[in-house]
């Protein structure tokens, strides 16, 4: 069975990020308002982003990676913005005070041009 993270646009202009296993009836759910709180009190949303994932366990380690992510981070994935990832990830490393940004930024930057499929934990 194939899944997908997905990234939706609110009316406010929040994201709401989610995964599922049939992402046509998934994103029909949210449209009829029956997808979640969420989206029901802020939809209609709009899909901008998904991403395949070969079982449910690299789907929701995704999810939850992203759903930890920040809006301009979640923003320069949806628009390929691959330099401007590159960018947050260092800047939210050193934030943090680790050493590690640029493996982050390198483990972004191979994921997304390997179809968006993790392979570790970030």
């Amino acid at each position: 069975m194939n899944y997908c993270v997905y990234i939706l646009r609110l009316r406010n202009g929040r994201f709401y990020v989610g995964s599922t296993d049939d992402l046509q009836r998934r994103l029909g759910e949210h449209l009829a308002g029956h997808g979640g709180r969420t989206t029901a009190l802020l939809g209609p949303p709009e899909l901008l982003h998904s991403e395949p994932h070969p079982d449910h366990s690299s789907a929701l380690q995704r999810e939850h990676q992203l759903k930890g992510w920040s809006h301009a981070k979640k923003l320069a994935l949806v628009r390929g913005e691959l330099e401007q990832l590159k960018q947050l990830a260092q800047c939210h490393a050193a934030r943090r005070g680790h050493s590690g940004g640029m493996k982050s930024a390198k483990w972004i930057r191979q994921n997304l041009l390997n179809g968006g499929v993790p392979t570790r934990r970030d």
